[in-house]
């Protein structure tokens, strides 16, 4: 009956076509399938996609960032899928004449956002993309597809670009940092200097306060000693009032006395002519005697008062012409003794300014360098209080120094009117000669102590400028906002980290094998140990190139400052060795932030090792994968620990920004008062060494005013002739001390910053301003009542030069009479004796003519004597007369000269108190600052320890940075921390081969279900044979076309393309697979005819669906996972995917044709039962297709 069945096809022309076409329909169904999608993914560069580049290129740091054209022309490169550049407009019109699948498009704030990764508010850059799934569902999941690998590229080469940008951030903040610790290191050698200069200015203003509390003790006799001189000057005027008042009287008095003198000689001549007349002419001598009785009895009477008178007058003249000449010598001694004053008193008045001006510069400079040691420690409220205070009264000096200059000009108006001395002067300055001897000693303490304070302030400069190179240096490497910025990306990129955890954690969920999961694990805790490097390097900051500077360009930079060759060389010698010393700063910013996240990410990469391990146990991914879910989420949260201490590292380096910057700006200002303090103290020294000078000048010139007066004149003259210079002094000081109040506003707004620093001064600070400022007013006291002592002694000298001149004069006119007066008494004696004889020898004329003769010649010759005399007493008093106005002059100019003495006197004697206040004050401010030294050095020896262990930190803290990595390499890293390291257990090719093992089973199926719709199963070839030769007969016709359908399939499809790992497993799983499907359709075709083949199109339906062959099982639905291992394909897909490509294993093979063997045999059994079945109901024959095929006849 096989024979019969197998000449009925060869006979029938038709069936035979029929069976020879079904052969090669599996073959068709599957070359043509397959070749249409054989390598989709391969050709996906044919897939249009526009791309739309609406970016707009931005500025960041300092270089333009055009992200979106990047990206353009790294497309223009990229073959993953057909990427056309058009405009906007263009694209949308080419998805709508469905010419694009996608349309990509750069949005205009692309790069703009880019550069927002560092900002407060960082926003992300968004690639819009448009598909239009109706053109093609596949067509839009490969645009996905390549949209994303182009994300992830962008992502990658931005995320390079932050890192090579934050490396060289952090290579140029470790610069930063190490030239931060060198300026710490200076700080700490300047804070220790700055600490031994304090030591030698405190003991320098200890010197001071005894050197000017031996002066306070030492000027308070001066006091007394100038009232006696304003006594004895008062004394003086007094007597010359008194001898002015009777020069009037003296002078008519010899007025009339020259009168009378002139009226005897002229007497006694007409006497002598009539006695002559007597002798010549007897007859008349009764006549004559008679009347020369009468005229001689007349004459004896007034030379008898002028006799008694002459002794009196001559006596008067002797003391007057004595006392004359006391004055004259008098005068003159004090004119000399006043112009050595004089001469002495400009140098005492210059040295007084000068310590002056120096008491305020060191009140000014005091102040400023309190506000600056208070910036230091951390800022002194109460002398930003006091700033106001300060500026009132350096605004009541100015007012003070304008009065000064008022008062000047007064002064030098009456230097010209100084007055005369007296023997009192040579007193009250033999008493201030007592007084000013003790002033040497005082002034010599007082110049040592200046010197001790300059010696001091000379080391504090050049500590204080180290001071504050060094923190300008430590807050251009803290502050820079650089700094900020890489702290910022390196936290981003640890949230990067985090959220690839989170991925992974996610991930699986799905079909991941416990190997691949176990390579992500081992890659990620790779990252974290190179993550433990690279936090390292940054959290601690800084070093490269820059990071020392050598003593050879630390000594260049010196000699391009211009400085003299002596201080350049210490300079040099100041910072020699800090070279060699800027290895070892900078630890305390950095040393926190590595502690907390090197135990952190140890404990990261210890969770990960335990994850590993727990991955190893693991034998199906199913299992245990809660427990590793929470592994992966623990990584997570310990990398989020590790990157808020980023973030609070980043917070932490911003405070010590801002500290060290307020540390900066309060030692530039101790550097700048200390700079102004030292040439105050410098010019302090200066004017106390020319006041020492001076002061043994004054005690010199007090002497020689007690010698004498007279040089008191010409001193007087000589400051006079200084009274131009004083006048520019005072201007100046004016013009100083209003540049100084102008200047105020901006020491009141450097005094509220200062106030900023510590707390330990601040009670010294006060007190010390206070002692500078007492010290200042004192010696402004000083200064301003000096003006008014030496304008006294100008008065003094003035007023003594015209005593000098009168009482000469007077002294050379009375002279010249006292040498006149012995002729007059004389004449006037031998006039009276001559007289009273002529009266007596008229009177014996008139008692008798016998003696006549010899009388008359008596007579004559007596007349003759007594004309003598009263010519030369005449000429002697008219001599007399003429020097009584020169006398009267003098003592007039003598009195007025002794008034305007008195005057100065009396003003220096006013003057006094206030000197004396002002050197207590003096005293009293030097004690103040003497007290607080102390508290000072121990403020200064902190600020040096504080510095110390700074610079130390710092130095620590650059060495770590310097032994990171971070070139290109790391770069990448931070771009692309993971690596896809992808090895093929089994390898596909392409799509075809993946989908063959699915195709080529349906293939098969269906050639069978069309075999038995074209050929007749249930015909006879023989009638009378039994069901069992109908069923050898039926199945050998299907194994044939089954067997012939699977070979002919396989092979062609090897030569199509298919490269089967295992050719014979591929033939036998084809041969299986066809003759399961055979039978199972003739089966169902045999058993229940037309309805049994729309069952087996059923089967075929649920095989689509069901057998695995396109997507995963585990992503189907449910119903065609239960019904999955009940079908035939689902073991034949497996079966082929083993032969073509392995990875599946013999076993697969193996349990897959056990699987399809035991389909065949049960579908054959069924076949025959069926079979027997319709034999037994005497159905063989008799088909439903009859009606629709033409074989009737044929088989008739």
């Amino acid at each position: 009956m096989i024979r019969k069945e197998w000449k009925f096809i060869g006979h029938n022309r038709l069936i035979l076509m029929s069976v020879l076409a079904i052969i090669f329909i599996p073959f068709l169904y599957s070359i043509f399938f397959l070749k249409s999608v054989w390598d989709p993914y391969g050709d996906t560069k044919n897939l249009p996609v526009a791309v739309v580049n609406e970016d707009q290129s931005v500025k960041y740091q300092g270089k333009t960032f055009d992200v979106g054209n990047q990206m353009i022309k790294n497309l223009k490169h990229n073959k993953q899928l057909g990427w056309h550049f058009v405009s906007k407009d263009k694209a949308m019109e080419g998805m709508k004449d469905k010419k694009y699948y996608t349309i990509v498009t750069i949005p205009k704030n692309f790069s703009k956002n880019a550069s927002t990764v560092t900002s407060s508010d960082p926003k992300q850059m968004q690639i819009k993309y448009k598909t239009n799934d109706s053109l093609n569902y596949i067509g839009k999941v490969i645009s996905e597809v390549g949209t994303d690998k182009l994300l992830s590229q962008v992502r990658a080469s931005v995320t390079k670009a932050y890192a090579t940008t934050m490396f060289d951030t952090i290579k140029s903040t470790g610069k930063d940092v190490k030239k931060a610790a060198d300026g710490a290191t200076k700080l700490s050698d300047g804070a220790f200097k700055l600490d031994d200069g304090l030591k030698q200015y405190t003991a320098g203003v200890s010197k001071l306060h005894n050197g000017i509390a031996t002066m306070a003790v030492q000027v308070q006799p001066l006091q007394a000693g100038v009232a006696q001189l304003a006594s004895g000057s008062g004394q003086l005027a007094n007597g010359l009032d008194t001898l002015n008042g009777k020069t009037g009287q003296l002078a008519g008095g010899v007025n009339q006395l020259a009168n009378g003198a002139s009226q005897l000689a002229g007497g006694s001549s007409k006497v002598t002519n009539g006695l002559g007349t007597a002798q010549s002419s007897a007859a008349k001598l009764a006549n004559g005697a008679s009347q020369v009785a009468g005229g001689s009895g007349q004459v004896t009477a007034g030379l008898g008062v002028l006799n008694g008178k002459a002794g009196t007058l001559a006596s008067g003249v002797n003391q007057l012409s004595s006392g004359a000449s006391q004055v004259a010598t008098g005068s003159d001694a004090v004119t000399k003794g006043l112009e050595q004053l004089q001469n002495k008193s400009n140098a005492i008045v210059t040295g007084i300014t000068k310590l002056s001006n120096g008491s305020i510069q060191l009140k000014v400079k005091t102040a400023q360098y309190v506000d600056g040691v208070y910036k230091v420690n951390d800022g002194i409220q109460l002398i930003n209080g006091k700033t106001g205070s300060l500026i009132g009264g350096v605004t009541q000096l100015s007012a003070g120094a304008a009065e000064l200059n008022n008062g000047v000009h007064e002064y030098t108006a009456g230097v010209a009117k100084a007055g005369a001395g007296s023997n009192n002067l040579a007193a009250g300055l033999k008493e201030l000669k007592e007084q000013t001897d003790p002033l040497q000693d005082g002034t010599a303490a007082l110049n040592n102590g200046a010197k001790a304070i300059n010696n001091g302030l000379s080391q504090l400069t050049e500590p204080s400028q180290t001071l504050t190179a060094g923190l300008n240096n430590l807050y251009n490497s803290l502050g820079d906002s650089k700094t900020a910025s890489e702290v910022k990306q390196l936290q981003d990129q640890m949230g990067s980290i985090s959220t690839q955890l989170s991925d992974l954690a996610k991930s699986t969920g799905g079909d991941v094998s416990t190997s691949d999961l176990s390579s992500q694990l081992a890659t990620i805790k790779s990252e974290a140990s190179d993550l433990t490097t690279t936090k390292t390097t940054t959290s601690s900051t800084p070093t490269t190139s820059k990071a020392a500077i050598s003593q050879a360009e630390i000594n260049s930079k010196i000699d391009a400052a211009g400085l003299s060759a002596e201080d350049a060389q210490k300079a040099k010698a100041a910072l020699a060795g800090v070279a060699d010393s800027t290895s070892s700063s900078a630890t305390q910013a950095s040393n926190t932030s590595t502690t907390v996240d090197q135990s952190k990410l140890s404990q990261l990469q210890n969770d990960i090792s335990t994850a590993q391990g727990e991955v190893d146990k693991i034998g199906s991914i199913s299992k245990q994968q809660s427990d590793l879910n929470q592994k992966l989420n623990s990584l997570s949260q310990q990398l989020s620990s590790v990157q808020n201490g980023v973030g609070s590292m980043g917070s932490q380096n911003t405070e010590l920004a801002e500290t060290v910057k307020e540390l900066s700006a309060g030692s530039q200002k101790i550097t700048s008062s200390i700079q102004q303090l030292a040439a105050g103290s410098n010019t302090l020294s200066t004017q106390i060494n020319d006041f020492s000078g001076k002061a043994s000048a004054l005690t010199t010139g007090v002497t020689s005013a007690v010698d004498g007066a007279n040089a008191l004149a010409v001193g007087t003259n000589a400051l006079n002739q200084n009274s131009n210079k004083i006048n520019t002094g005072a201007a100046q000081l004016n013009t100083g001390l209003s540049q100084m109040q102008s200047q105020m506003p901006e020491l009141q707004s450097g005094m509220s910053q200062i106030a900023q620093g510590g707390s330990q001064l601040s009670n010294n600070g006060p007190v010390l301003n206070g002692g500078a400022s007492d010290l200042s007013n004192g010696l402004g006291q000083m200064q301003s009542q000096m003006p008014q002592f030496v304008g006294g002694v100008q008065l003094l000298t003035g007023g003594s030069s015209k005593v000098t001149n009168g009482a000469q004069q007077v002294s050379g006119g009375l002279s010249q009479m006292q040498g006149q007066m012995p002729q007059l008494t004389a004449g006037v004696q031998k006039l009276y004796n001559g007289s009273s004889q002529v009266t007596n020898g008229a009177n014996q004329v008139s008692s008798g003519n016998s003696a006549l003769s010899s009388g008359l010649g008596q007579l004559y010759s007596g007349s003759s004597q007594v004309t003598s005399g009263a010519q030369r007493l005449d000429a002697g008093l008219a001599q007399m007369q003429s020097q009584i106005p020169a006398l009267v002059s003098g003592v007039s100019q003598l009195d007025n000269g002794a008034h305007q003495l008195n005057g100065g006197i009396q003003t220096l004697n006013s003057k006094v108190p206030a000197l004396v206040s002002g050197v207590n004050q003096l005293n009293d401010g030097a004690a103040q600052l003497d007290s607080k030294s102390g508290e000072i050095e121990d403020g200064a020896n902190q600020l040096a320890k504080g510095n110390s262990e700074l610079g130390t930190k710092l130095e620590a803290g650059a060495e770590k940075v310097d032994g990171q990595h971070l070139d290109n390499a790391n770069a990448n890293m931070f771009a692309a921390p993971t690596k896809l390291s992808h090895s093929s257990y089994s390898y596909v090719p392409n799509y075809g081969h993946a989908l063959a093992p699915y195709v080529l089973s349906l293939a098969l199926y269906v050639g069978a279900i069309v075999f038995n719709f074209a050929y007749p199963i249930r015909k006879i070839a023989e009638r009378g044979k039994s069901a069992t030769q109908w069923f050898l007969s039926k199945v050998s016709v299907g194994t044939a076309v089954a067997v012939a359908m699977a070979i002919i399939e396989a092979t062609i499809m090897m030569w199509a393309g298919i490269h089967p790992d295992h050719v014979g497993q591929y033939y036998v799983t084809s041969i299986m697979i066809a003759l399961a499907s055979m039978y199972i359709v003739m089966f169902l075709s045999m058993a229940f005819d037309n309805p049994g083949r729309f069952i087996a199109m059923i089967l075929l339906m649920l095989q689509l669906g069901g057998s695995g062959g396109t997507f995963p099982m585990q992503i189907t639905n449910g119903f065609y996972n239960a019904i999955h291992p009940f079908l035939p394909l689902t073991y034949s897909i497996m079966s082929f995917r083993e032969a073509i490509s392995s990875g599946l294993g013999s076993v697969t093979f193996t349990q897959s044709m056990a699987a399809l063997a035991g389909f065949s045999i049960l579908a054959l059994g069924l076949l025959w039962i069926s079979m027997v079945m319709l034999q037994n109901k005497h159905m063989q024959g008799k088909s439903q297709l009859d009606n629709n095929q033409e074989l009737q006849a044929v088989e008739k």
